[in-house]
């Protein structure tokens, strides 16, 4: 609702992606590219009142969707096509004459130069049929077969009526060859968009939906990032992000779906008036009438970036717990949300908030199979942890994946030969096993006394050469991983920690929790220590009797 009220908001007619299989539409983000083989067609459109036998050769790797074109367009500085420029073909099937026109989007290096304007079915065509003021016919239904839908009158001819767009697209080939209106067919690389839900091919559609004004939005986003508001790990990831913050477009948020947050806004049929509210409607604020709410939903995502304030008392900017917990400092996720819900939450935390959400953003790598494959139960390429568990152990589990994935790293695992991603992380952790085993056989059973016990006269050279080791080892860990928030609000670029700590039992814990509780097995003094660690360098930080850089030691 702020965001209508601040006409960030508005109901658009345009051309979105669209699924055939789950009928709605999708963001630009949920229609994912993916880079194929396909065909590029050329076929002849007869010159209207040109010599006998004259045409033009149009190049499309999407034929069916020709019966609504409205033009065919040239590059204006073409010097091949000039003269055709303000004449009239007829397209093929249809019938129908349509203009050639000049325009700076054509390419006259792509396939012949001359390309067919279909303003309904592709984003491209569409703005080309806005700027020239062209109809835009609808040949193709919601489920992805022909039809004469809206403005397209019998373009379709009845024999292809409710016959599915690629089914279509191999017939209207045919009838081409027969026609010999089809001159060539080119083996053709190009990317295809697919539905991140079904991997359905997407399709361009022309349709009514709700859309927020992103540039506004996305400013202050882009502010953050390049002054050090906030940092992205890796930094690689920078400038993926502000890429797309640069070209972004238009957010469509409105979804044909079951399930879903309904969209506030109530049509009256008697008046024809539109009502936004942040209460149902009962009815028509200005004649009474009855009155129907929008049957579509938002987008998840629309509500997924409100995630860092709406869990802290939002819209209530009086909340205690937003006071005392936002901002906050890591956010640690996938990269392949990056724009689905990272960079969305940071617009929000803008809008709503006028501050970031978060300091850091924190992008893990993705475990992923031998032939660099994401792991997945749909493609059944996963490894059911249960199973390491019962081979290996749960450290061995642990370890593997902690030691294989460094920041923004992927890690490699084999689900057909368990042996050998997991024996190395097994056999590791039975080493650190058998040391603790060994160092309790050797102890007795008198108490160990603590490090702050001792004298430093009673510390031999190997003791102190092992202290300082130990030491450097925790200050560099220490060191590596970084402040958790920046200094006066910016980072300055050299505080990003990319190691993970080791060196002690208590640096291994969170990986190796079952091996390194067998120092509870220590025998100790009743009164438990909480003395920090003995250096034995005159150079360390505090003073030479305690390190005052790190914990105490477990």
């Amino acid at each position: 609702m702020q965001l209508y009220e601040r006409g960030l908001i508005y109901r658009g007619h345009r051309v979105i992606h669209w699924c055939p299989r789950c009928l709605t539409s999708l963001s630009d983000e949920e229609a994912e590219h993916s880079e194929e083989t396909g065909s590029l067609y050329h076929i002849a459109y007869p010159i209207v009142g040109g010599k006998k036998n004259s045409s033009v050769t149009v190049a499309t790797t999407r034929p069916e969707t020709m019966l609504g074109d409205v033009a065919v367009a040239v590059h204006p500085d073409d010097e091949r096509y000039k003269e055709l420029v303000g004449k009239s073909v007829r397209l093929p099937i249809a019938s129908v004459e349509i203009p050639v026109l000049a325009d700076e989007y054509v390419d006259p290096a792509f396939g012949t130069g001359v390309v067919k304007i279909t303003p309904a079915h592709d984003p491209n065509d569409f703005e080309v049929g806005r700027r020239h003021r062209l109809a835009m016919p609808v040949i193709m239904s919601a489920d992805g077969t022909m039809a004469n839908a809206v403005d397209a009158g019998s373009r379709v001819p009845p024999e292809l009526i409710g016959i599915d767009r690629f089914e279509a697209r191999e017939r209207i080939i045919r009838t081409l060859e027969k026609a010999k209106q089809l001159i060539r067919v080119e083996s053709h690389q190009h990317a295809v968009r697919h539905c991140y839900r079904c991997d359905t091919v997407v399709e361009p559609r022309l349709s009514d939906q709700w859309f927020v004004k992103m540039q506004p939005l996305a400013k202050p986003a882009l502010k953050a990032v390049r002054d050090g508001t906030i940092r992205i790990l890796p930094e690689r990831w920078e400038a993926v992000y502000i890429n797309w913050l640069e070209n972004i477009r238009d957010w469509n948020i409105s979804r044909q779906l079951w399930w879903g947050h309904r969209i506030p806004v109530w049509y009256c049929d008697k008046c024809d008036s539109v009502i936004v509210s942040r209460t149902d409607v009962a009815a028509c604020t200005k004649c009474g009438g009855e009155v129907r709410q929008d049957e579509d939903v938002l987008d998840t995502w629309f509500s997924s970036w409100l995630f860092p304030i709406s869990t802290l008392g939002w819209p209530d900017k009086s909340s205690a717990a937003l006071a005392a917990f936002y901002p906050t400092d890591d956010l640690i996720t996938a990269p392949e949300i990056l724009f689905f819900w990272v960079a969305r939450m940071i617009m929000a935390g803008y809008a709503f908030m006028d501050a970031a959400p978060f300091h850091t953003v924190y992008l893990t790598g993705t475990v992923r199979d031998m032939n660099h494959v994401k792991m997945s139960k749909s493609l059944g390429n996963g490894i059911d942890p249960l199973d390491v568990v019962q081979a290996y152990g749960a450290d061995a589990l642990r370890y593997t994946v902690v030691a294989g994935m460094g920041m923004g790293a992927d890690l490699m695992l084999d689900p057909k030969d368990l042996e050998r991603s997991f024996a190395p992380g097994r056999n590791f952790a039975t080493k650190l096993w058998n040391i603790g085993r060994f160092l309790l056989s050797n102890i007795g059973s008198q108490p160990v006394r603590s490090i702050d016990e001792l004298r430093d006269d009673e510390l031999t050279l190997p003791d102190r050469w092992i202290l300082a080791r130990l030491n450097t080892t925790i200050f560099e860990c220490d060191s590596a991983l970084g402040p958790a928030r920046p200094e006066k609000g910016k980072w300055d670029g050299g505080s990003s920690g990319t190691s993970s700590p080791t060196g002690t039992s208590r640096r291994r814990r969170p990986a190796l929790p079952a091996v390194t509780m067998l120092k509870s097995r220590v025998p100790c003094s009743p009164t438990p220590s909480t003395t920090r660690c003995v250096s034995c360098t005159p150079s360390c930080p505090s003073s030479p009797k305690l390190c005052g850089s790190v914990c105490p030691l477990p």
